[in-house]
This record gives C-alpha cells, sequence and structure tokens, in this order.
C-alpha cells in the first residue's frame, strides 16, 4: 500500500468518528501526555496546531503555559518557518506546510508530532511533505536525549507503513488507548 493510499485509509476512517468521541479521546490522549511528559520547571516542549481529523491537544498546550513551561510551535509566516513561545502569537488555523526546514536554536526535551498513520513500531505517514522527518533528525543530532511522540487515534496504526529513506520514527505513540513505547532510547 502507498502513503496516497493510506492516507485516503485514514481519511475515510476519520469520517467515522463522531464529535462526542473526538472529544473523549482527544481528553485521554492529553491525560496520558501529562503522564508522560510530566511539568518539569525548565523544560521545552514542541508542540503543534491540531487540525480537524488530529487529537485535541490544546488543552495540553494551556496547561504547559499555566505551569510555565515554554512550548514552541512550527509555524509559517510568508516563506519561513517560525518558533513562536507566546500564546498571543500562535496562529490556531494557519496550516500551510514548506519543506525548508527552519533553524532553531532552541534546546527541546520532547517533540509532539501529528500523523496520518503510524506502526506500533514508531514509523509515521505525514500528511503532506517529510517536513517533521526533517525536523526531528536535525533536533535528535543535537539532542539525542530528545523524546518525540506521535499523538494519533488508536484507528491510526497500522501493522506497515512504507518507509522512505527520510523517514525518522518516533520514540513514543500516545493514543487514546494506548502509550507505545517504541523506542529503547526513551530517557525519563
Amino acid at each position: 500500500m502507498t502513503k496516497h493510499h493510506i492516507r485516503q485509509l485514514i481519511k475515510q476512517t476519520h469520517s467515522l468518528y463522531t464529535r462526542q468521541y473526538k472529544q473523549e479521546a482527544s481528553a485521554r490522549i492529553v491525560s496520558f501526555l501529562r503522564d508522560v511528559v510530566p511539568f518539569q520547571s525548565g523544560m521545552t516542549v514542541w508542540v503543534y496546531t491540531p487540525i480537524s481529523n488530529e487529537p485535541d491537544i490544546t488543552p495540553y498546550i494551556a496547561a504547559c503555559w499555566e505551569q510555565g513551561i515554554e512550548t514552541v510551535f512550527p509555524c509559517h509566516h510568508k516563506t519561513v518557518w517560525l518558533f513562536v513561545r507566546s500564546p498571543s502569537m500562535v496562529p490556531w488555523n494557519n496550516h500551510t506546510l514548506e519543506t525548508d526546514y527552519p533553524h532553531t536554536q532552541h534546546h527541546l526535551d520532547y517533540m509532539l508530532v501529528p500523523c496520518v498513520a503510524c506502526t506500533q513500531n514508531g514509523w509515521r505517514v505525514w500528511r503532506w511533505s517529510w517536513w517533521y522527518d526533517r525536523a526531528i533528525a536535525r533536533h535528535k543530532e543535537t539532542n539525542p536525549a530528545l523524546s518525540t511522540l506521535c499523538v494519533c487515534y488508536s484507528r491510526q496504526i497500522l501493522d506497515n507503513v512504507p518507509v522512505d529513506s527520510h523517514d525518522r520514527p518516533v520514540d513514543i505513540i500516545l493514543t487514546e488507548q494506548w502509550i507505545l513505547q517504541c523506542r529503547d532510547y526513551f530517557v525519563e
């Protein structure tokens, strides 16, 4: 099955989710996130702006801000990616992706990424390009202890997905049903 076919299959699967299911599943995922990514002074968490077919992690992001945890968002502005820290700077409705990797000086402790589909061993298919894979590779290069977490619904976990040379696996997958540790080098 190609990545394109997987995207179509998962799109059909998403159409089966009710609004109530998405809300309840998202709440469970946020609860798991709080367990897996404990709030610690001085830590920085890469987060993303969820779109309609992704679990809503915005309550977790709000809790980070309440606890004084630094969050960085990849945000597209004109022709470059920026990392914003302030809640007032986050363009919640901006979903345009570019493939240019943003240059950042941030030391990340955790990186939360979405997916269209993934396997239990951490390989994921993303919606458009392989931008997140490059981001994971770049940040793992400078911080091997960085923990990468894929956030998705349990029905998005497949037995196999095509893996290309640029693809990078995640360390942990969080769904409404499970926390799956994919890599042995997850650092607590």
